[in-house]
């Protein structure tokens, strides 16, 4: 799955058609390339970068207590393609990889993808794999996933919305882009464990971003169990009073998770 974020062609022998020659450390290719025609701030990335680095996210997680993770599980298929967007150190893209989809990781920090990538091999999950990219301008093959995941990571991007439309660009007709962010109803984050942009944004907000990106959002799926973990949403105010009641009645006020379908 992985393409050249420079001229955007397949990518699988570390070296692509525009003849850049790609690093890899410990099984994992750093294909970051910076992205500030689309909105990146460069100093803010690497404020964030380094925050990663220094606070790779526990590989201990157990993606069996996450309910959307558990969702997505029972409603794709193994053949499903899928990419997860701020991976981190990749435990939902190792648990929904262990029955043989493919699953491809991308984060920016090297510390969190080399235990990734090393717990990978341990399990030996042939169908996942991980690279260091760009979520504004992700190292990924366009219009072949089935599903994107962004699991907390638009909104410590610095550029959410253009983060939106880099995720939906990977969708294939029909896939579905499932975004989990934080809201203003949420409790602060302390201090000391806060990236350096950590935005907050209701669901409505994140519906703009979807319908600009050119995905139909969707307040109804077709599975009952994914719709039970995903926001019911609105415009405006009627939307906000929606997903706080949603919220309130068990779907956690901290985070929204916002669904939206590529046409076609």
């Amino acid at each position: 799955m992985l393409a050249c974020p420079e001229c955007e062609r397949p990518l699988a022998t570390g070296r692509c058609d525009c003849r850049r020659d790609w690093t890899e450390t410990g099984g994992v290719p750093d294909i970051y390339v910076a992205a500030p025609e689309r909105g990146e701030d460069p100093a803010l990335t690497a404020q964030i970068h380094q925050f990663y680095e220094d606070r790779p996210a526990d590989d201990r997680v157990r993606p069996t207590d996450d309910p959307l993770l558990v969702a997505v599980d029972g409603v794709f298929p193994d053949t499903a393609r899928m990419v997860d967007l701020g991976c981190g150190s990749g435990a939902a893209a190792a648990w929904l990889g262990r029955d043989g989809r493919s699953v491809l990781g991308v984060d920016l920090a090297m510390s969190a993808l080399l235990r990734a990538e090393s717990n990978r091999r341990r399990d030996g999950l042939e169908g996942v794999s991980f690279v260091r990219g760009n979520l504004l301008r992700p190292p990924v093959r366009a219009a072949g996933a089935d599903l994107v995941l962004c699991l907390g990571s638009l909104e410590t991007c610095g550029a959410p919305e253009e983060g939106v439309a880099a995720a939906a660009a990977l969708l294939r007709p029909g896939g579905l882009l499932l975004a989990r962010v934080a809201t203003p109803w949420g409790p602060e984050t302390p201090p000391d464990k806060a990236p350096p942009h950590d935005g907050r944004y209701p669901p409505d907000v994140v519906r703009e971003w979807f319908e600009a990106a050119g995905l139909r959002p969707l307040d109804r799926l077709e599975s009952p169990v994914l719709q039970a973990v995903v926001t019911p949403l609105g415009r405006g105010i009627r939307g906000a009073l929606r997903s706080v009641r949603w919220s309130w009645l068990g779907g956690g006020p901290a985070v929204a998770v916002v669904a939206g379908r590529r046409p076609g």
